[in-house]
C-alpha cells in the first residue's frame, strides 16, 4: 500500500541486526545554539541531519526512528550532551520524524556503517520526493473519506477514479473485486448525492494509466485523476 510503506531511509539502510541498537528519549536543539561549534569543531545549523549524544563516538551514523510514528532519520553525531539516556538532535531532523509536535519522544536509536552516508548526504532529495506530511496535502486532513483504513505519510501525483454509484455498498462490492493490491488503495468518497472510488496513489502516469485500461472493460466510467483533484474535496 502506498500510503503504508515502510519509511524510506528504513527500506534504503542495511539490516542492524547484530549491531548496537539502543532505545531513549530524543529531544531537539534550541535556537539559541546556531551557529555555534559543535564537539567536531563543525558550525551547528538546524537545517543539517545531525545530532549530540554523551557516549556515541563522534562523526558516527545513527537511525532515529519515533516509536510513536515508527518515522525513521539518519543522523551524525557530532556532538555531546550530559545525559546518555538522551539524543538532542537538529530541527530539520526533529521534524523528518514529527518530533516537533511533541519535543520529546521515545526513540529507537540504531548505530550504522559508513555504507549509508550516501542516504544521509541525500536525505532532503528523498523526503522532498517520499514525505508530503509537512505540506498538509495528506488525506488525514479529511474527514469526509470513508472507506478503507489507511496511514498518513505520501501523497503521489496520479490517482484513479472509478464509477459514479448511488450508495456506498456498491462502491464497496466493486472494491471487493478488485485484486489484493487494488484493494489495499482504494477509497470511498462521498461528492453530494454520488460515490467514487479513488485507487492510488501512483508515482508513474504509466502505471495509472494501465490499470485505467484494465478497469476500464469492467467500468467504463473510470478515469485518472490529478492530486489537485483528490485535493480540493
Amino acid at each position: 500500500m502506498i500510503f503504508a510503506l515502510a519509511w524510506v531511509v528504513q527500506v534504503f539502510a542495511p539490516n542492524t541486526e547484530g549491531k548496537k541498537q539502543m532505545q531513549m528519549y530524543a529531544t531537539y536543539y534550541h535556537n539559541r545554539f546556531e551557529q555555534r561549534l559543535t564537539s567536531t569543531g563543525e558550525v551547528f545549523s538546524q537545517r543539517k541531519y545531525t545530532a549530540a549524544h554523551k557516549t556515541l563516538p563522534l562523526n558516527t551514523l545513527v537511525r532515529v526512528t519515533n516509536t510513536l510514528n515508527k518515522r525513521s532519520v539518519i543522523v551524525k553525531i557530532n556532538d555531546r550532551c550530559p545525559n546518555p539516556n538522551v539524543i538532542d538532535m537538529s530541527l530539520i531532523s526533529a521534524k523528518r520524524i514529527l518530533l516537533h509536535n511533541t519535543g520529546v519522544s521515545k526513540v529507537l536509536v540504531e548505530v550504522l556503517n559508513d555504507s549509508c552516508k550516501w542516504i544521509w548526504e541525500g536525505q532532503d532529495a528523498i523526503f522532498q520526493i517520499f514525505d508530503r506530511s509537512e505540506f498538509n496535502d495528506t488525506y488525514l486532513l479529511h474527514s469526509n473519506i470513508t472507506g478503507l483504513k489507511f496511514e498518513q505519510t505520501f501523497l503521489f501525483p496520479y490517482y484513479i477514479k472509478v464509477s459514479d454509484l448511488n450508495n456506498e455498498e456498491s462502491a464497496k462490492r466493486i472494491i471487493s473485486q478488485f485484486s489484493e493490491n487494488l484493494k489495499s488503495k482504494s477509497l470511498i468518497k462521498k461528492q453530494k448525492e454520488h460515490y467514487f472510488i479513488y485507487i492510488g496513489g501512483f508515482f508513474s502516469k504509466e502505471k495509472a494509466n494501465d490499470i485505467v485500461n484494465v478497469l476500464k472493460s469492467n467500468y467504463l466510467l473510470t478515469s485518472k485523476v490529478v492530486k489537485n483533484e483528490i485535493l480540493n474535496w
